[in-house]
């Protein structure tokens, strides 16, 4: 009988756990190692002598706290924790601060933006501080999280106190109703009415929004405006801006009249005004109510006399003469 031996060519593979290595630190590690060992063997006075020549060579004191070689930015962040916790020594702590070492930095950071907040409100009288004015940089979101942070009751109470002697704005939306409200009265007390035009800009380019606003809010009671008081309310009523006003066909005719003195003497027409005053519509519907035989022999008369335009056509006919 024949045996025949099967060789095979193909590795034959181990199982076995391969034995672990032992850990050998590299050479930065062990640089690492020997750096913090001699950090803790130096004394405050040599740290400091170390802080003054740091200071020599680089005109200032912000000694990186990790990639120093040397551990002085570890220890000053170890003199800031003490201090935190009331264990730095009085002595230490006066040499820190004669070479300008900020122990609490977040607190020097917010001491920073509040004195430029300070010389905002000493420049133009008050702290409302918006997004367009021209601040330092980071100040506008400084003022953001302050009122984001008191909303939440994170901001210390004496801080609260530092910035509502400066008349911080807490809410802006309230802010910006008293301002209103404010102009409106001075325009109420000036002209006698709240007939705000729609391109009213001497006290306030928002007035007339705000008018419309009021009007509108008054059909609900004003609830959709928390923070208008009762007083607001009787104000608003007593000078009539609650409702809208709509003036008649004379005073239309009149301001028309007063429009095409203008155009004569100026020899332009102000399009863009004829649109926002409701002038224009007013003469279109003069046109549509005169084609539909509705409009009183008064009025045609008066509206011939000024040489109004039935066709429409364009507006030239305010700079020609009747």
């Amino acid at each position: 009988m024949t045996s025949f031996v099967i060789v095979t060519t193909r590795p034959v593979f181990s199982f076995a756990p391969k034995p672990r290595h032992s850990y050998r630190p590299c050479i930065c590690t062990l640089h690492g190692e020997i750096n913090r060992s001699r950090a803790k063997k130096r004394g405050p006075r040599e740290r400091l002598e170390q802080l003054r020549t740091f200071q020599t060579e680089h005109g200032h004191v912000s000694v990186p706290t990790y990639s120093d070689p040397s551990g002085l930015g570890r220890w000053i962040a170890e003199q800031r924790h003490k201090y935190q916790k009331g264990l730095l020594d009085d002595v230490l702590y006066r040499e820190l601060i004669s070479l300008g070492i900020v122990l609490r930095p977040l607190e020097a950071r917010w001491d920073v933006r509040f004195k430029q907040i300070g010389e905002f409100h000493s420049k133009h009288g008050h702290s409302f501080v918006q997004q367009r004015d021209n601040v330092p940089d980071g100040l506008y979101g400084w003022v953001l999280q302050q009122r984001q942070l008191k909303k939440q009751g994170r901001l210390d109470e004496s801080r609260v106190k530092r910035l509502d002697a400066l008349g911080f704005v807490w809410d802006v939306q309230a802010h910006i109703w008293r301002q209103n409200m404010e102009c409106l009265r001075e325009f109420y007390e000036e002209h006698g009415h709240c007939r705000v035009p729609a391109r009213w800009k001497k006290n306030s380019p928002r007035l007339y929004s705000f008018l419309r606003r009021v009007q509108s809010s008054s059909k609900k009671g004003f609830e959709d405006v928390p923070y208008a008081t009762q007083e607001d309310v009787k104000k608003l009523h007593a000078w009539g801006a609650v409702r809208r006003y709509r003036k008649s066909w004379h005073q239309r005719y009149e301001d028309m009249c007063r429009v095409k003195a203008e155009c004569q003497k100026s020899g332009r027409i102000p399009y863009q005004y004829l649109k926002d005053s409701g002038l224009a519509a007013w003469a279109r519907s003069q046109r549509f109510v005169h084609r539909q035989g509705l409009l009183s022999q008064e009025q045609h008369k008066l509206l011939d006399t000024m040489g109004f335009d039935w066709e429409g056509s364009d507006w030239s006919w305010l700079t020609k003469t009747p």
